[in-house]
């Protein structure tokens, strides 16, 4: 009996032996055959020299875009893959996205086009890079850059100043603390377009001390370049922008200030930060 079970039992272990060497085998084989990419949508205008884009159509933000649709050949093989997008927060989506990583086999591709969708899943920006080639590498991770076509914009962060009496045009104006200021709407408008814009609901907190007093935005917006000019504002006290405390419009005839507004200009480049006192 005993002679019987010593020779199954070293058959048994060659079996398992053979079996996890075939299984190492192919986790390797698996590991050499695949690689993965990741697309990354830039701005057109923040393009390396050399890079082209054919996008019929514009994006007013980049942050609009959720999802990428990529099309591409391989061996012959259209590959259809849909990928969502990524970015830090708001306002870095501005500087770039870049999708989740896709695990493709290894070898050379070509990318014939790509579509970017929004929230809803609605088509919002389509191109055909000309002649996009790509190389996945075994077991490795490929980055792609894609430009697509969207308005140039920089971003501003605002600041309230006190500046005494105010000698704005004003509705139901009545006296009440600077502090008292917890969200503003700001009305600016593009000097060359003449589009307004409307900034809403920014919520500020009151900052006092031996020297000043203040109230600090704590958003960051994005504005088209361009040249603005600071054309009204409204104050709340609460941070819905429900409770109104002042409703006031800078005629554009002057440069005058008030209690928590004087008129500026500012200059928003593209891709840049401007801090705007107010």
């Amino acid at each position: 009996m005993k002679k019987f079970f010593g020779p199954m039992f070293l058959c048994l272990l060659a079996l398992t032996s053979v079996l996890i060497g075939c299984s190492d085998d192919d986790e390797e084989w698996q590991e050499q055959a695949y690689g993965y990419v990741q697309f990354k949508v830039l701005k057109a205008a923040s393009a390396e020299k050399g890079a082209q884009t054919r996008g019929l159509d514009i994006l007013e933000k980049l942050n609009d875009a959720k999802k990428i649709k990529v099309v591409m050949l391989y061996d012959g093989n259209s590959i259809i893959q849909t990928l969502p997008l990524n970015s830090y927060n708001t306002e870095n989506a501005e500087f770039g996205l870049r999708s989740d990583k896709l695990e493709l086999l290894a070898g050379n591709y070509q990318l014939i086009g790509y579509y970017l969708y929004d929230k809803l899943d609605k088509e919002i920006y389509a191109d055909a890079p000309n002649n996009f080639q790509m190389k996945v590498i075994p077991g490795g991770l490929q980055v792609e850059k894609l430009y697509a076509n969207a308005v140039k914009r920089g971003m501003v962060h605002f600041k309230l100043v006190k500046h005494g009496l105010p000698e704005t045009r004003t509705e139901a104006y009545e006296a009440y603390p600077f502090s008292n200021i917890q969200s503003i709407d700001i009305y600016a408008k593009n000097l060359f377009t003449q589009e307004d814009t409307i900034i809403r609901k920014v919520k500020v907190k009151y900052i006092e001390n031996l020297k000043d007093a203040y109230a600090e935005c704590d958003t960051t917006v994005w504005l088209k370049a361009g040249s603005y000019q600071i054309s009204a504002y409204h104050t709340y006290s609460d941070k819905s922008g429900k409770n109104t405390l002042e409703i006031a419009s800078i005629p554009s005839s002057k440069t005058s200030s008030s209690k928590t507004m004087k008129r500026r200009r500012l200059r928003c480049p593209s891709s840049w930060m401007r801090r705007q006192n107010i």
